[in-house]
């Protein structure tokens, strides 16, 4: 069995990987050395890969001790969707992708306003895409491979749609644009309602426009002998060959950074406002969000799952404007640091008032409604300014630091308050 031995990331690696697979009939065995990984190269790869072991090539892959192309390449967890190769072709798969997306970047810090619609409308589009348009004919099964990668130092959340498809310019044969090169069929690709014939031909459209509001926003597309790139608002298309061999291969590969606020509504003035599914699924009455616990992170003991929890929130009180209900059904057991890092920090952010005026607790009892008793309790004495309760009202009213604070009146189990925090005992 012949070897190849991947040791970085570049164009010319994938097409060393690409040529060492045609050329495998007694086998290929791929080994990964630890090096960085970017959906960009590595995306390309993993489809590579898999197309060969399904039309019946023998291909192992190995990788370094503690490499991160070993988590990337194995199989995914919709749990933890980001950093990892998904591999998709219907609809149900889309979906279950595009949701488990959806509920990540929430928990993501700080997002902008409207961020996660952007990029969820933009992910899905382009996944779409490959579904409608990427097969020569109809009854084919078209397959298609995403990875997102969150960067944290540079606040950018990176997306690459890759298939081995007929790519653009074979799409548009035919219909009536009918490019006579591939950089036109790219060029064709990104304007606004044009399509193959099948859909309204706005999606990479509007993915340029939304990119085009983001700081540092990227989008590079490459299909069949061509690339468009825009950045940072600048475009420019040319002729390149993204893959050898599999001329119609197509990448769509865009970042978006997260502190910026996006509009859907501003790319389509014309059309209905566009709506977030997801948090339409979670809304009670007109002003506030239910979030289950348990369905946005996977457990209730460990700091960093309390940390995530709390993003959720801060994220829909910035962005939406809405209140939040925190819903511990079926949490039991919970740790301090899980409650400290949700509820013991929102307390220290916002404030006892505005905390109380945004945030609830349902369906919570026992030690996590002790615990977070203990917590909105320590906090606020940690804050040492806290001076005069209402207590007809049960409104904390904060005024100058003082040396030694009044003991502080804080909703208990069943207590329902007009101004404070409501802490509601499960049924």
């Amino acid at each position: 069995m012949k070897q190849i031995e991947i040791s970085f990331f570049d164009n010319s690696s994938v097409n060393s990987l690409a040529d060492a697979l045609k050329n495998c009939n007694e086998g290929l065995r791929v080994r990964f050395g630890n090096v960085v990984c970017c959906p960009h190269y590595i995306v390309p790869m993993y489809a590579l890969i898999d197309y060969y072991r399904v039309i019946g090539r023998k291909v192992e892959m190995s990788f370094e001790p503690y490499s991160d192309v070993a988590v990337i390449l194995q199989e995914g967890n919709l749990e933890r969707p980001f950093g990892s190769v998904w591999r998709f072709q219907d609809q149900h798969v889309l979906l279950d992708i595009f949701n488990a997306m959806q509920k990540e970047i929430l928990k993501l810090p700080n997002i902008g306003k409207g961020f996660k619609n952007a990029f969820g409308w933009c992910l899905s589009e382009v996944m779409d895409n490959v579904l409608q348009h990427s097969q020569e004919k109809q009854n084919q099964t078209a397959v298609g491979y995403m990875m997102t990668q969150y960067e944290p130092n540079e606040r950018l959340l990176k997306c690459c749609v890759f298939d081995l498809g007929v790519g653009f310019y074979k799409s548009f044969q035919g219909s009536k644009y009918n490019p006579s090169t591939p950089v036109e069929a790219v060029s064709l690709a990104v304007k606004p309602n044009v399509t193959s014939g099948n859909g309204q031909g706005n999606g990479l459209y509007g993915l340029r426009e939304i990119v085009k509001q983001s700081q540092h926003g990227r989008l590079e597309i490459k299909s069949a002998g061509a690339k468009y790139l825009c950045e940072n608002g600048v475009e420019h298309v040319d002729a390149t060959v993204l893959i050898p061999g599999f001329s119609g291969s197509t990448s769509v590969d865009f970042q978006m950074y997260l502190g910026n606020e996006f509009s859907i509504d501003s790319v389509f003035p014309d059309r209905v406002s566009s709506t977030d599914l997801w948090m339409e699924d979670h809304e009670v009455g007109d002003d506030a969000i239910r979030l289950k616990v348990l369905e946005i992170v996977e457990g209730t003991v460990a700091r960093d799952f309390g940390r995530e929890m709390r993003h959720a929130v801060e994220n829909i009180i910035e962005s939406e404007h809405k209140r939040v209900i925190v819903d511990f059904s079926g949490v039991e057991m919970c740790s301090s640091a899980f409650v400290d890092e949700l509820v013991g920090k929102l307390v220290e952010k916002y404030q006892f008032v505005r905390f109380s005026q945004f945030v609830d607790f349902v369906n919570v009892s026992g030690l996590p409604a002790l615990l977070i008793d203990h917590s909105i309790r320590q906090r606020l004495s940690d804050q040492h300014n806290v001076v005069e309760i209402n207590d007809s009202y049960g409104c904390t009213r904060l005024g100058p630091t003082g040396p030694s604070p009044e003991p502080i009146a804080t909703p208990v189990i069943g207590e329902i308050r007009p101004n404070g925090p409501n802490i509601v005992e499960a049924k």
